[in-house]
């Protein structure tokens, strides 16, 4: 992908148990992949990405997966920055042990988003909406 140059993608198709899977390849600065069971690469756009060599813009193939994930990454974003905060540590070699804690932890920061989202449709004081610290340790 590398010697077709910037914007070359190829995309692979599944079928599992009746669930179509996508998986894309793009080329950009260096090359991208993504699965999806949602998207395809197809339609493409063109978008203009700066060159580094020659310090200009050039246009670029830029598939629909990729348009689609950075429209809609904040939330996963902002999911492990909040986990960061206040993490449940578990040291375990055991693997299920670490992954059920981090699934409590996304249950927990999940459960306070939607705490807050309701406190603001019913107009609480910002004052008696619970941080995550306090929201979490009272869970």
């Amino acid at each position: 992908m590398k010697q077709r140059g910037r914007g070359t993608l190829e995309e692979s198709e599944a079928d599992i148990e009746g669930c179509k899977l996508r998986a894309v390849k793009w080329f950009d600065n260096k090359p991208v992949s993504l699965a999806s069971s949602f998207s395809s690469a197809y339609p493409t756009k063109l978008i203009q990405r700066c060159d580094r060599k020659t310090k200009q813009d050039v246009t670029v193939v830029w598939p629909e997966t990729v348009s689609t994930y950075n429209e809609f990454m904040g939330g996963v974003d902002l999911l492990d920055d909040l986990i960061a905060y206040y993490r449940i540590r578990m040291r375990s070699k055991k693997y299920h042990l670490r992954l059920f804690f981090h699934f409590v932890d996304v249950a927990v920061i999940n459960s306070w988003l939607l705490y807050r989202r309701d406190c603001k449709a019913n107009s609480y004081n910002k004052n008696k909406i619970m941080n995550l610290i306090t929201f979490k340790s009272d869970s």
